[in-house]
């Protein structure tokens, strides 16, 4: 509640934790609290991060089942929390699979995430973020 309070006292209309969902259900009790008093926004809340996994390019239902429950978790949390978008990572692209099967199915799955999220009057945040190629020393090691 301080920190939003600061926030505020600086002219800020919306802020951001992105360790949120870790804190425990008290703590962001407390944050939605302060976050309604003040009359701000939380900026985006973590919905479905896979850093070092194919899921969203999966061609397994049981994988791309699992994203949409995580989306569907972070989306009635982000309903307690007075948050509006949902911070997306789709994900490695399956190796050795042809690039155009894959992207479709990446974007087939997103799609359905931008709708479900838009339904509940929010919206998705996709950040893409290379792993083999930022540790491209480390897969070697372990290949």
């Amino acid at each position: 509640g301080v920190l939003v309070s600061r926030a505020v006292a600086l002219g800020w209309s919306v802020v951001r934790d992105e360790t949120v969902l870790k804190r425990s259900v008290a703590w962001q009790h407390e944050l939605a609290v302060a976050v309604a008093r003040h009359r701000v926004e939380l900026a985006a809340i973590e919905a479905v991060v896979d850093l070092g996994r194919v899921t969203f390019a999966s061609a397994s239902e049981i994988v791309r089942r699992g994203v949409i429950v995580r989306l569907d978790a972070a989306i009635r949390q982000a309903r307690r929390l007075r948050c509006r978008h949902l911070l997306v990572v789709p994900g490695l692209m399956p190796e050795g699979v042809g690039g155009g099967e894959a992207w479709r199915r990446a974007d087939e799955l997103l799609t359905e995430c931008r709708v479900r999220a838009g339904l509940a009057g929010m919206r998705i945040v996709v950040e893409r973020i290379e792993r083999r190629s930022d540790h491209a020393s480390l897969v070697k090691e372990e290949g």
